[in-house]
């Protein structure tokens, strides 16, 4: 019984993470960047090991970009991308590391 008790309480925690990233998601978009933020660096104290934690170093990543770290938010995004990221956070990481970059040499054109 114990293999299945394991299988189910890893479910059950990348469950709850995923639930915890959504909310991160939100505030993103709500602009609730603080908010973001907290919600996704939970994610990585408290369920590191679940598949979501990827997810939320993406929203890390996108809130530092957000608040003008963008550094900071290239910086996250690179190593993220060196990950083995499913596709669609793949694509999403890509996605921002091009917006990041974009902002990076405007700054740096008006400098």
């Amino acid at each position: 019984l114990v293999p299945d008790a394991q299988n189910r309480i890893r479910q059950l925690r990348n469950q709850l993470a995923t639930k915890e990233v959504m909310i991160a998601q939100n505030y993103v978009k709500w602009k609730y960047y603080t908010s973001a933020k907290l919600y996704a660096e939970g994610v990585l104290k408290q369920y590191s090991d679940t598949d979501a934690a990827l997810e939320a170093r993406f929203v890390v990543a996108q809130v530092k970009h957000k608040i003008g770290a963008h550094d900071e938010a290239l910086d996250e995004l690179t190593l993220l991308s060196g990950q083995d990221l499913p596709a669609k956070l793949k694509k999403k990481v890509i996605e921002e590391t091009g917006k990041v970059k974009k902002t990076l040499a405007k700054l740096h054109a008006e400098k």
